[in-house]
């Protein structure tokens, strides 16, 4: 297969800020016993390089993409989760992936599979079908997520529970309507706009998010569900 998006992964490469943030909230959420720990459609391995620097741990990869497999030498990456032993993973985690897949429930469930007992899932999405524009058509998104999505998709509590869920980005829901109502009708980013978002606006909308705006709105959503 091959991803449609790559140019607007590497637009996304300078969205410094934006970047930290989401490693900042899954590295802090690794627990140092944690062993393998699995990047999910690891896209460009922007993300697990910048993961890998900050916990000092080496990070395990899927990504079945194959223009994207340049970014991958010498590192371990396979192409499906069913590439890995069952009941072998502390950790999944995964950024802007699962929109792309229109059975989300079934990966939810091979997560389950491949996870030790007390392991856990990491996900950062994107937020709320109102702001679904030309840019989630060209990187083939099926949906965006709310907390109802997300608690729909980890139901079972015998199997699951969510211990974190809150949006993110605040300013980001704005400005993504924004976009979605006179952007670019082609999906693409522009990388000079980006570069302004996440230099000037990003910690604008990160500071209001802490004080309580993420658990209202925001471009995207995050959260932690642990496997019983």
């Amino acid at each position: 297969m091959k991803y449609a998006g790559e140019d607007n992964l590497d637009a996304l490469v300078v969205a410094e800020n934006y970047n930290n943030e989401i490693v900042a909230k899954i590295a802090s959420n690794i627990e140092q016993s944690a062993k393998v720990i699995v990047d999910f459609g690891s896209g460009s391995r922007t993300l697990a390089n910048m993961l890998e620097e900050k916990i000092n741990k080496e990070i395990c990869c899927i990504e079945p993409a194959e223009n994207l497999k340049k970014f991958y030498e010498n590192k371990i990456c396979y192409d499906s989760l069913d590439d890995l032993a069952d009941k072998s993973v502390d950790v999944i985690y995964s950024s802007n992936v699962l929109e792309h897949i229109k059975k989300d429930d079934e990966i939810v469930e091979l997560f389950y599979q491949k996870l030790k007992q007390g392991g856990k899932v990491i996900l950062y999405l994107p937020a709320f079908d109102c702001l679904y524009s030309a840019m989630d058509k060209k990187v083939g998104h099926y949906r965006r997520y709310s907390k109802n999505k997300i608690k729909n998709l980890f139901q079972n509590n015998e199997k699951w529970t969510v211990k974190e869920l809150y949006y993110a980005d605040s300013c980001g829901f704005f400005i993504t309507l924004l976009y979605k109502l006179i952007g670019s009708k082609d999906g693409k980013l522009n990388i000079n706009t980006l570069k302004i978002y996440d230099k000037y606006i990003f910690p604008i909308s990160n500071f209001l998010d802490k004080l309580g705006i993420k658990n209202i709105l925001g471009k995207n959503i995050f959260c932690v569900i642990d496997k019983k």
